[in-house]
């Protein structure tokens, strides 16, 4: 019996999907994708905090930005919003003033913070429905190869 390489995608698609990673990705792999969305944004806020009076708080907001795109590309739903959260959280404390306290004064730096958690969602929820979508075009692609 021959079974073609496109409907082999499409099951492998399927259970991937199935289990919220992929065949190749262990749940030791989720479980550090979590970590790294808490540890990542903390770790950029402490290398800037020496450089903070020198640039716009915007800008380290991008950085952050970055770092929660990289996160919600590599992993799950969870770790891209936990990545925001811990962004925003982070951003608060070491680069809004007054520094080390978890309070905002300025309306600038609220807009800023509310961007960030704002884009970090939007960019993880994008994230999560383009994989959806390749696993129903690969899954259909397997159909379509399968019937002729």
């Amino acid at each position: 019996m021959h079974i073609p390489n496109a409907e082999l995608l499409a099951v492998a698609s399927r259970l991937a999907v199935q289990r919220g990673g992929g065949c190749s990705s262990p749940a030791w792999r989720r479980y550090w994708l979590l970590v790294v969305a808490v540890l990542a944004p903390l770790l950029a806020c402490l290398a800037l905090v020496p450089f903070r009076d020198r640039f716009a708080n915007t800008s380290a907001a991008l950085v952050l930005g970055l770092i929660v795109v990289a996160v919600a590309t590599a992993g799950d739903r969870l770790s891209g919003v936990l990545a925001a959260c811990s962004s925003g959280l982070w951003f608060d404390f070491f680069l809004t003033q007054p520094y080390q306290r978890f309070a905002v004064t300025s309306g600038a730096d609220v807009e800023t913070l509310l961007l960030l958690l704002a884009v970090g969602v939007a960019v993880t929820e994008i994230t999560h429905r383009g994989r959806r979508q390749q696993a129903k075009a690969t899954q259909r692609a397997g159909y379509l190869e399968a019937s002729h």
